[in-house]
């Protein structure tokens, strides 16, 4: 009997020596939780900015839009400044690799731009009627004021989408997954503007100047290649004239 005491007082003790030497839950210094707590806040506020342009995009096709849209892509653009300036600044130094970069992807991607739309023009006749009414709708100001508005806009929209979101979300989905849902959110915010095939086009595009992003690193280069093919295809070249 007492042998056998004391075997269950060693195994006792032996748990109680096993329990004691469980690893300890990880600890999180108040750095770290401040960091994460940080990139919480600056999410969720990237989501409320997203969520308030497709609301502003609803002016399209009701009036002109250029202003609408306009100042809240300035109020982004400070936005993002304020909540990311520092780490968005290697992603939003230009150099002249990666403006050249930009401008040969905005070249080929407005070249491609007229037969790709030819060809589905020619597949869907209702395609034709459909860009011409979204061109009577994009033009409702002088053409000086729309593509100086244009620029500011497609440059809230980069610093943004290709900017925040994917900086924001590179911890948490890793880069490529960022760009994916940048390109989702991007997508799902045009089509606040009530039209289909702007929502597809944006996707498309959005995919390509995010792909740039993830490529480079950098926002250049999408930001550039937007300069270029949205301009051309709205106010100097249309697909429809």
């Amino acid at each position: 009997m007492a042998d056998a005491a004391r075997s269950v007082g060693s195994g006792s003790d032996a748990a109680d020596v096993g329990f004691m030497n469980l690893p300890s839950p990880v600890s999180v210094s108040p750095a770290v939780a401040r960091d994460r707590a940080h990139r919480r806040r600056v999410r969720t506020v990237l989501v409320l900015v997203s969520a308030g342009w497709a609301l502003v995009m609803q002016r399209f096709g009701r009036g002109d839009i250029y202003w609408v849209v306009g100042l809240y892509a300035l109020a982004a653009i400070g936005v993002v400044t304020a909540l990311q300036g520092r780490t968005l600044r290697n992603a939003l130094r230009p150099s002249l690799s990666l403006v050249a970069i930009g401008a040969a992807v905005g070249v080929v991607m407005t070249a491609a731009t007229y037969p790709a739309f030819w060809v589905t023009a020619w597949a869907f006749p209702d395609l034709a009627p459909n860009v011409a009414s979204l061109y009577l709708a994009a033009w409702t100001e002088t053409p000086a004021t729309a593509l100086a508005w244009t620029m500011v806009i497609l440059a809230g929209e980069e610093v943004l989408w290709r900017g925040a979101w994917v900086e924001a979300w590179t911890p948490r989905l890793g880069l490529v997954g960022a760009g994916c849902l940048s390109v989702i959110g991007f997508g799902l915010t045009q089509w606040g503007s009530g039209s289909a095939l702007v929502a597809l086009v944006a996707t498309v595009c959005g995919a390509i100047w995010t792909a740039t992003r993830v490529r480079t690193g950098s926002v250049i280069p999408g930001l550039v290649a937007h300069a270029i093919w949205t301009p051309v295809l709205i106010f100097f070249a249309p697909v429809i004239g």
